[in-house]
């Protein structure tokens, strides 16, 4: 079984919620592109969440020393999903910080079959890490996120 990145996962676990389809973006360092629209219902707000091909992220943030650590990669499957739904919504902006982070939240308790208690970790590391992400935003950063990426009714 492949993740959406195209490396061989664990198991066969199946996710609930869609898969942005990505590549790897060459000498980037760790960051990848969705090639086709992702498109994600919020479980929060119940909003659409559109991101257009083209879309950067570095998947959950994981540092690549701690990947064994974890047991996990940035891509993972069990995680992607909700790690580039809140990368596309800190990106833009459109919500509060707090509002972000509750929707990545609500999506990995929806992905949680295998990965419970590294959602409680992710959380409260999302919680504590990413200031300064969302400080570090500019309104040219934002205006041109907001390019790629819709937030609907």
């Amino acid at each position: 079984l492949l993740c959406a990145c195209g490396t061989p996962s664990p198991d066969p676990f199946v996710s609930a919620l869609p898969q942005p389809v990505i590549q790897p973006i060459p000498d980037s360092g760790e960051l990848v592109q969705n090639v086709q629209p992702f498109v994600i219902t919020l479980p929060v707000s119940h909003r659409t969440l559109t991101v257009l091909p083209g879309f950067r992220s570095d998947g959950t943030s994981i540092p690549q020393e701690f990947w064994s650590l974890v047991g996990v990669s940035p891509f993972d499957p069990d995680f992607l999903a909700c790690a580039y739904a809140h990368d596309a919504l800190f990106a833009t902006q459109y919500i509060p910080r707090a509002d972000c982070d509750d929707e990545f939240e609500a999506l990995l308790d929806i992905n949680s079959q295998r990965s419970s208690g590294l959602s409680d970790v992710f959380y409260e590391a999302l919680r504590v890490g990413s200031g300064a992400a969302w400080n570090g935003k500019t309104p040219a950063s934002i205006a041109a996120a907001q390019l790629l990426i819709t937030l609907g009714p």
